[in-house]
């Protein structure tokens, strides 16, 4: 083979690992998900700190860039409140527990993600909304006696 040939398959290999290589990780990324799947048996009631509940869908798009924001809230409120994501698209429980959130605040759960911070819900997600997520947050942690709708659930059951 002529030099210039070799040098083509060279470089012709090597366009091919970079692409594959593109790939994989495009594809690894995708995977990548900031959104834990969590049920009623993980929530916790602290004192000291207030507890937020996202209720999410698998591959929702709008669900994940919600968790990525309310992850960066977390540096600066972490210590002040608890994550709670639960999955109602694949999980019955779930979903039941966020259509008891929305009946008791006479709401219709049109869609995901559906955000609970004290007595303040959102539904959908878009930057627009990140001002006052984070005004509900910071309000929620100054209540005192913080709202807690899944814990008035529990006490209304009993």
């Amino acid at each position: 083979m002529k030099k210039e040939e070799i040098i083509k398959v060279i470089i012709s290999a090597l366009l091919l690992i970079v692409i594959m290589f593109v790939y994989i990780n495009n594809e690894q990324y995708k995977e990548k998900t900031v959104l834990k799947k969590q049920t009623v048996e993980n929530i916790k009631f602290e004192k000291s700190k207030i507890n937020i509940y996202m209720f999410w869908g698998d591959g929702c798009p709008h669900c994940e860039e919600l968790a990525k924001y309310l992850y960066k809230l977390n540096k600066v409120y972490g210590k002040s409140y608890n994550l709670y994501t639960l999955e109602v698209w694949h999980n019955n429980k779930n979903n039941n527990l966020m259509s008891q959130f929305a009946s008791t605040k006479n709401e219709e759960v049109s869609g995901v993600p559906y955000l609970v911070i004290g007595n303040k819900t959102f539904i959908g997600y878009s930057e627009k909304q990140s001002k006052k997520i984070e005004a509900a947050i910071k309000k929620e942690i100054k209540n005192k006696n913080h709202t807690d709708i899944y814990k008035s659930i529990l006490e209304a059951a009993k």
